[in-house]
């Protein structure tokens, strides 16, 4: 599915199990009124921001990330519209006509990278209540060098600053530090994102 619409701090919950299945592994995140953000503010009731799963390829590409259970406890949801950016290869269900996206009753989204060095990506935008949680299932083959990997990242309402960013690498239980605004799937997200504003932009 393809849509053209258009770390650490203390409060962070992640916790990674090895479920039966070789090479997968299960992470659950939270973030809350508590987390430090990156441009010196808390996770904050009330303010809108903009959510982004992204799946990079490195060296040798062939995972998929599946994240569900979904919860934005108190918080509103803002259904998908032109505003919105996904791209590469991705499936949004269980209703992909459901523009309440990945918020929608068990809702999900299953982000793949097939090729080296593609990129896949979904984003939307809520209203904070206390927290954002999610579980995400990572898997796939790894060979030795630049391992595939998973984002999750916070930005603000006009998709523009990130203020948040949580990786991990397929097939590796090491999650990311604190991260930089140069990460490269927050860089990837920017640039996927001005190409297809400037598509856009020749088309109308």
């Amino acid at each position: 599915m393809k849509l053209t619409l258009p770390l650490i701090h203390l409060s962070l919950a992640l916790t990674l199990l090895t479920p039966s299945a070789a090479g997968s592994i299960i992470s659950f995140v939270t973030i809350d009124q508590t987390t430090a953000l990156l441009d010196s503010t808390l996770f904050t009731i009330g303010t809108t921001y903009y959510a982004a799963w992204t799946l990079s390829g490195g060296d040798a590409s062939d995972s998929q990330a599946v994240v569900s259970q979904v919860m934005i406890p108190g918080g509103v949801i803002i259904p998908l519209d032109m505003t919105e950016f996904a791209f590469g290869n991705f499936t949004l269900g269980p209703n992909p006509a459901d523009t309440g996206g990945i918020f929608q009753s068990a809702g999900s989204l299953n982000l793949q990278v097939t090729a080296q060095d593609s990129f896949s990506a979904f984003t939307q935008r809520f209203t904070a209540g206390s927290s954002l949680k999610f579980k995400v299932v990572t898997s796939g083959t790894f060979n030795g060098g630049i391992p595939d990997s998973f984002a999750f990242q916070l930005y603000d309402s006009n998709l523009s600053i990130l203020l948040y960013e949580q990786t991990i690498a397929i097939r590796d239980t090491t999650t990311s530090g604190v991260p930089e605004p140069s990460t490269f799937a927050a860089m990837a997200l920017l640039v996927a994102l001005g190409a297809n504003m400037r598509r856009n932009r020749k088309s109308s």
